[in-house]
């Protein structure tokens, strides 16, 4: 049986749960280039909704290592955004135990409803696998059941539904880089890095070697890069590891606030960095490792920056102040409130306020094109409720 064969029958429920399953443990290792290009093109035709971001890249991985670690391509898409490079992060809940990309967004209580607005207006888009391929909820049962990776996994990074054609794939299966290169020249994607580190990481790891594959101007290149190509040290896999969903969800805030070192170890740090690194390499935004590793940290240590949505008392809110802004790095002031009444916000922008600030992040400070000298007091654009509002204060 085709596999295109086999993802017909299934969704028009021809096949058993046990043809299913059959199927599914013997076809990772028959499958071809051709079978993969053909499925995602398969999915594609299915998916319900479908958006258009060419000019944004995908970090993300196949899944399967059976490891314990951060998130680090979510971390290092919200980096890549504060830095202005456009992101558009396909990607799900885990399947397994572990804590998935939309399980710490979720944690997070970041929207994740809107991908269209948060692109227009921060350049990061998360989404959601099953809201745009539905399809799959037919397999779940299939895939619990053989209780193993399948072909599954190394069809979700190529179905990103935001038309990404450059991309950075992380993947767990050393065997099957090369196949994932070359389904990705079938799809005729522009340049993409297939990455696995030699711990069994599907992403660049900080412990050894990792191995990449590059499809690059249609012709398929093999590197190893090292930590030292980052002019890193490595480490052992104890110090860049997750003992806990608590401890992902922790280090997750300290690094969006720049405090990736205070409460927890450095090579976290470094090892998100060095992913970063290699989306600014895919973007040609340096043309060496080690450049592009100083431009990565160089991101992290503007904390505001780090995340280009906030979130306050329990909401997601979408961060106003440009990065370069002189006053981005002020913190957030506590509520407080001039009275027992309602909080309001100014009636207009002819409001005398030269030195104050809304210390919400919603509020923004109109600026001359090319200068960071704010021009007059705050526009609003505030999604807030009463519950969210900050006092406007002097600075």
């Amino acid at each position: 049986m085709s596999l295109i064969s086999f993802l017909k029958n299934t969704l028009d429920q021809t096949l058993s749960l046990e043809d299913q399953k059959a199927f599914l443990l013997t076809s990772l290792e028959q499958l071809s280039a051709q079978d993969l290009a053909e499925a995602v093109r398969f999915f594609q035709s299915r998916q319900t909704l479908s958006l258009s971001f060419p000019q944004a890249i995908d970090v993300c991985g196949t899944g399967g290592s059976g490891k314990d670690r951060i998130n680090t391509s979510t971390l290092s898409a919200f980096l890549l955004a504060s830095m202005n490079i456009p992101v558009a992060k396909h990607g799900n809940k885990a399947s397994s135990g572990r804590f998935g990309s939309f399980d710490l967004l979720e944690a997070l209580k970041i929207d994740v409803t809107q991908p269209e607005k948060t692109f227009s207006r921060e350049s990061i888009a998360f989404l959601y696998a099953p809201r745009f391929h539905p399809d799959f909820k037919q397999f779940a049962d299939a895939r619990r059941g053989v209780g193993q990776p399948t072909f599954f996994n190394l069809l979700g990074p190529l179905l990103n539904p935001a038309g990404v054609q450059r991309q950075i794939i992380g993947t767990a299966f050393p065997d099957k880089m090369e196949l994932l290169a070359e389904t990705c020249r079938l799809l005729g994607r522009e340049r993409v890095f297939i990455v696995h580190g030699e711990d069994g990481l599907d992403e660049i790891t900080l412990t050894s070697p990792t191995n990449v594959v590059e499809l690059r101007e249609g012709r398929i290149h093999h590197s190893v890069i090292s930590p030292e190509d980052f002019g890193l040290n490595s480490c052992a896999f104890e110090e860049i590891s997750s003992p806990s969903i608590d401890f992902n969800r922790a280090f997750a805030e300290d690094f969006l606030k720049g405090e990736g070192i205070a409460n927890h170890s450095g090579r976290h740090r470094d090892l998100v960095l060095m992913n970063t690194t290699l989306a600014l390499v895919l973007t040609d935004r340096a043309s060496s490792l080690k450049e592009a590793y100083q431009l990565a940290s160089n991101g992290f240590k503007r904390p505001a920056s780090c995340s280009r949505l906030r979130i306050t008392n329990g909401k997601k809110c979408p961060t106003a102040i440009s990065s370069s802004h002189p006053i981005s790095h002020l913190p957030i002031a506590p509520l407080k409130r001039r009275s027992t009444t309602k909080p309001s916000l100014p009636k207009s922008n002819t409001n005398p306020l030269p030195r104050a600030r809304c210390r919400s992040p919603l509020a923004r400070w109109p600026t001359w094109p090319g200068s960071t000298k704010p021009t007059g007091p705050p526009r609003f654009r505030c999604c807030a409720t009463p519950n969210t509002l900050k006092a406007i204060s002097p600075i």
